[in-house]
Parts: structure tokens; sequence; C-alpha cells
């Protein structure tokens, strides 16, 4: 459950950049969307339909429109000031990425950069996003400790160990497919629903 002033705090610490603005000069989201995007084209993998949850102004979801513009891309972000912004850019949503307002594998793939640590209830952001997701998604998060994590009040999941972030998402019927540090507090992951990893990635 989310705190009364959830949504106020979120939009107060998130919407300032250095430059003063809601966006930066160069956002980090549309490095990783690029990334994703990369990844997903030198695997001839299917890219229908993408989720960018948690997305902000709806810079990655601009982005990776761009880069798959037969796609439906749809934005989810739970401040209403955001979507405002987001819905000029494309098809973009009011909603709680944990409690998606979607159907069983509406999507072939999510993509989240930076947003499932401002989640409270963090096994369900996570359950949300594998039942959403067909193919598979991305994630991209902060590796913090307790003392960091406590120092920004929009934030609530934290782990400063890559290899517990992984165990929040390893469930059986997942498979990590692709896992970089960047730099020594963020983490990126790619997972599969298995029998989509053993479909496109695994050769007879």
């Amino acid at each position: 459950m989310n705190p009364d002033n959830y949504v106020d705090v979120q939009f107060a610490v998130n919407k300032a950049h250095l430059n003063g603005r809601q966006e930066a000069e160069f956002e980090e989201a549309l490095f990783h969307a690029r990334t994703f995007a990369k990844w997903i084209k030198e695997r001839y993998m299917p890219a229908e339909s993408f989720l960018d949850s948690g997305c902000r102004t709806g810079y990655a979801m601009e982005e990776l429109g761009k880069l798959f513009p037969a796609a439906r891309v749809v934005g989810l972000d739970i401040v209403p000031e955001f979507i405002e912004v987001a819905d000029l850019r494309g098809e973009a949503i009011v909603g709680d990425m944990q409690k998606l307002p979607f159907e069983d594998e509406e999507f072939d793939w999510t993509f989240s950069c930076t947003s499932i640590e401002h989640c409270p209830d963090l096994k369900s952001a996570i359950t949300e996003m594998q039942r959403v997701s067909k193919i598979g998604f991305y994630i991209h998060t902060d590796l913090e400790d307790e003392v960091s994590c406590k120092m920004n009040p929009s934030h609530f999941a934290h782990h400063e160990n890559p290899v517990e972030w992984v165990n929040e998402f390893n469930t059986p019927n997942w498979w990590l497919v692709y896992l970089n540090v960047p730099r020594k507090n963020r983490i990126e992951m790619i997972w599969l629903r298995k029998h989509q990893a053993k479909k496109f990635l695994i050769k007879e």
C-alpha cells in the first residue's frame, strides 16, 4: 500500500534535475531504451508492443516508439503531472506499477528504468511486470544501501548487492538473459519467460 502522500512525494522529488526542469539535458532512460532496443533487434525478436512502466514524462516511451515505429507503445506513471507531458508524446495513462491496469501478457515487452525502487510493495510490482509481459522485460534500478535509500524519500526498495536484486525477480518460469552493472550504483537486467528464452535464444 502506498503512503497517503505517496504521489505528492514522487512528484516533488522527481520533478527537478540539475537544470531545474522536469527533464535533464540527457535523460538516462533514453540511453537504456536504446540499449534494450538494440538487444532485441540483434536477436530478431518480436516487438509489437511495449509498456514503459514508470515512464515519468514519456521521453523513453517516445524513444521506443521511434525505434519501433510499427509497435504499440504505452507509458504509465502514477504522477498525473508527468502524464500530462507524456500524453503529448504518445499513449500514456496514470496508473500504479504495483497494480497495472492491463490484461495478462498484453505487451510483448515491459521497460522500466529507475522506477521500481519507488514501489513500497516491491513483490507486487515485480509480479505485475511479469504478468503483463508476454516475452520479457527490462529493468534498470539503483544499487544502494539502507542509508542511501533513506536519504531519498521517494525510494522504498533497495539492494546494494546485484545478486539480491536478481533474487527478487528469480522464479522458475523466468530466465535472466542479460545482466550488467554499468557503474557501481546501477544494475540492468533483461528477463524472458522460460519458453520464450528457449524459443529465441537456445539453438538446437
